[in-house]
């Protein structure tokens, strides 16, 4: 069938094959024709709005929506953004272009659809510095910052969990100004006055389990005078706390002292000069290798027995006796040679102290070999003394003992009195009888002791 011209008809009229329509001109109509369940043709005017509202659920070809410089409001509880392939990695992008924006994007890990990290990645094509940062708010407070030269934080931080820590970590070539680095810095826009701290470390603890903490010890750094641009003189302090006060113990000054509020103790070498001339409370230095003395004269009294004293005196005696001497107690005769005797009352035995003193040591040659080697003697040598009196009557008692293995027939033994003496004191009043015994462990034979003594005498 074929019109040409208008054509009016008044009766339905059906199709029973395709309709085409061509020429069509566009229109701003909302309008739009419909076919029913019947097959009938009519207008709708909702279907926009179903379109827009209800009716879609999935636009599997929409490559985008909305206008640029306009707002889109998306109104959804969720949105859901799921690729579930195998290296899929969801992206959201933020931004005018490929070369200026925010990505979002979930990576997966490699052939896989488990999520291995979240990048955030922005682009920018500006040169100028910190453009493409990263700021976060919170109540519209900016409290970090992401720059080119790193982060900023402007709040507190806080690193809670068990066993926490705070790393530095440098992975620049080491070298003498290389290496992790703290900087505690003060800066409000003007220089740093007298007195004012640059920075401190507090070492805090728990009190109470109600998260109540104190400060335990603190080093804070702070500035010695007004600063400028050629005096920047600081002092570090070290504070410690005594119940509950905290008192500054040490202070390393800008002219390189170290002053202690405290008394001082090294357990090991000091070494270095003295900057000070008086050192008033200095209760021990140990062993002085070199220099020289030029101070107040050192006291007899703090003198080692070893060292020669000034006011004092050292005697040499000399004691030979031949005897058998067993294990009984024999006396040396100090007053003449030979005369040894068992019994302490025996009145060539004592030697009279005429001033304060001590027997320092006792040396022993003997005829026959006493070493373990020999006849593995053990001797026992005994320092007695009877205080002053009126009479010179009297037995004295032992107030040191010293024990030692016997000499060999050809070297001789040394019995230290002073530092090693293994019982009671080698000190002498003035004025005491003075006596020396010795005893054997073993049975020996008949033969010489050739025994000398050093003693020591305060002629002060």
């Amino acid at each position: 069938m074929k019109w040409i011209g208008q054509h009016i008809y008044d009766q339905t009229s059906r199709f029973r094959d395709d309709v085409y329509l061509e020429d069509l001109s566009t229109t701003t109509e909302t309008n739009v024709l419909v076919v029913d369940s019947t097959g009938k043709i009519s207008k709708s005017t909702t279907l926009a709005d179903d379109i827009i509202e209800s009716e879609i659920d999935t636009l599997a070809g929409l490559t985008s929506f909305g206008a640029a410089g306009a707002t889109t409001n998306i109104v959804a509880g969720d949105i859901t953004m799921y690729n579930a392939v195998n290296d899929g990695n969801p992206t959201i992008s933020l931004g005018s272009s490929a070369t200026n924006r925010l990505e979002i994007a979930s990576v997966y890990n490699s052939s896989a659809q488990t999520l291995d990290e979240v990048k955030f990645t922005n682009y920018t094509t500006s040169s100028t510095t910190n453009d493409g940062r990263f700021k976060f708010y919170v109540d519209e407070v900016l409290l970090m910052s992401l720059l080119d030269a790193g982060m900023s934080v402007y709040g507190n931080i806080l690193a809670a969990s068990d066993g926490c820590k705070i790393t530095a970590h440098s992975s620049t070539t080491s070298s003498a100004t290389e290496g992790g680095k703290l900087i505690l810095q003060s800066d409000d826009g003007a220089a740093m006055e007298d007195n004012h701290r640059l920075g401190v470390i507090e070492f805090k603890g728990a009190e109470d389990a109600s998260n109540n903490r104190s400060v335990g010890t603190r080093i804070q750094a702070v500035a010695r005078d007004a600063w400028d641009g050629s005096n920047n003189d600081a002092d570090l302090e070290f504070y410690t706390t005594d119940g509950t006060t905290e008192s500054l113990v040490l202070t390393l000054d800008a002219d390189r002292d170290a002053r202690f509020t405290g008394a001082v103790t090294v357990g090991g070498d000091l070494t270095g000069t003295l900057a000070t001339v008086s050192q008033p409370n200095i209760t021990g230095v140990g062993t002085i290798g070199t220099g020289v003395w030029q101070g107040t004269a050192v006291a007899s009294a703090y003198l080692d027995a070893d060292t020669m004293h000034y006011s004092a005196q050292r005697q040499l005696t000399h004691h030979t006796i031949k005897d058998d001497i067993g294990t009984s107690v024999i006396y040396i005769s100090l007053g003449e040679i030979d005369a040894e005797s068992g019994t302490k009352s025996n009145k060539n035995l004592p030697l009279l102290a005429p001033t304060a003193g001590k027997l320092l040591k006792v040396f022993l040659r003997t005829e026959e070999d006493m070493s373990p080697s020999g006849h593995d003697t053990t001797l026992t040598w005994s320092l007695l003394t009877r205080a002053a009196s009126a009479t010179t009557g009297g037995n004295a008692t032992v107030i040191g003992t010293k024990v030692g293995a016997g000499p060999t027939d050809s070297s001789m033994v040394t019995y230290d009195f002073t530092t090693s003496i293994d019982s009671g004191t080698n000190v002498i009043a003035a004025g005491d009888k003075v006596q020396l015994s010795v005893q054997s462990d073993a049975v020996s034979e008949d033969m010489l002791f050739f025994i000398t003594c050093l003693w020591e005498w305060d002629l002060s």
